[in-house]
């Protein structure tokens, strides 16, 4: 990706149908700023860039000062984002400092961005073998509806946790070119990935030291209305208590911390077929009850729900 003078407009885009693309755009940008590698001239193009600038600097100084660092004297930024890291950045300063760092955006704090985790090989962290019982309860029906032959168990299971699995390739490429299957193939995901949910649970210790190591000494940088956030964790958030209920897709569980999430299972790429998942993120309470935390804790709420959450954020209320 290149960087363009009209990109610092990223940071005002809300676009849900471009949020990867913006996103990747914005890690972009905030790694070539820290780095001072931004063009005099896009400075001279627009004042949105000395804008933005001095806004990551002003976080780069709470950073400082939240890792006991007295004197900014340099700063290097590494971009580190990809499956294999659990970070965005790798903030150096002053050349031997090392501070892992997560970008988000359009938040105040990490409590209010609403996914923060993504797990492969979701059977380590249920009571039953997904994987398994996906092969030999629902794979077959597809194969069988699509005049495609088995791959073997064994080939299956050591390499369903990629983009491309070269066993599925037929699978794949009439899932992307004929209509009927790609719907049959949705039906039987829904049906396997409900019944696998009624009949396993959550792993409660594994799943929540899981989150915890993954995301253990990370900061947060957070994005919202021209101000970057220092923010961190509390490990309270990654300690699963218990079962709240289960849907066809998701099981619900609470955390110490009083949140609750949606731990939602899924392939990736090509329902049914590829890189079955864990999507975990937090689950936000409907307006009714976002009124009545805000009343119980004395605070006059806002009319809309990201307002709400906005100033339940502010105000280190957990819901």
């Amino acid at each position: 990706m290149t960087i363009s003078c009209e990109d610092a407009d990223v940071f005002v885009a809300k676009n849900r149908n471009d949020n990867d693309k913006n996103n990747k755009q914005r890690e972009l940008i905030l790694v070539t700023l820290i780095n001072n590698e931004i063009p005099d001239s896009f400075y001279d193009h627009s004042p949105k860039w000395s804008e933005l600038k001095a806004a990551v600097f002003r976080y780069l100084t709470r950073l400082c000062l939240f890792n006991n660092i007295e004197e900014l004297e340099s700063v290097k930024c590494v971009q580190k984002a990809g499956r294999s890291n659990h970070y965005d950045f790798l903030i150096i300063i002053n050349g031997t400092i090392e501070i892992p760092v997560e970008f988000k955006f359009n938040t105040t704090c990490v409590d209010g961005a609403p996914q923060f985790i993504s797990l492969t090989k979701p059977s380590q962290y249920c009571s039953e073998d997904f994987e398994s019982f996906f092969y030999d309860n629902c794979l077959p029906k597809i194969a069988e509806y699509g005049n495609l032959e088995m791959p073997p168990k064994d080939t299956y299971l050591k390499t369903i946790h990629s983009n491309k699995v070269e066993c599925l390739a037929p699978f794949k490429e009439k899932y992307n070119t004929d209509t009927a299957f790609n719907a049959f193939c949705k039906k039987i995901d829904k049906e396997g990935i409900a019944e696998f949910i009624r009949i396993s649970e959550i792993n409660r210790e594994t799943l929540s030291n899981k989150l915890l190591t993954s995301q253990k000494g990370k900061q947060y940088m957070c994005y919202k209305d021209g101000v970057f956030y220092h923010d961190t964790l509390n490990e309270q958030l990654y300690s699963i208590t218990e079962l709240v209920k289960k849907t066809k897709a998701c099981f619900i569980y609470k955390t110490e911390s009083g949140m609750t999430l949606d731990i939602r299972l899924r392939f990736k790429n090509g329902c049914g077929l590829q890189f079955p998942s864990l999507q975990i993120k937090k689950l936000i309470p409907t307006v009714k009850k976002l009124k009545e935390i805000c009343l119980t804790n004395n605070i006059n709420p806002p009319k809309l729900k990201s307002d709400i959450c906005e100033i339940l954020n502010k105000n280190k209320i957990k819901y």
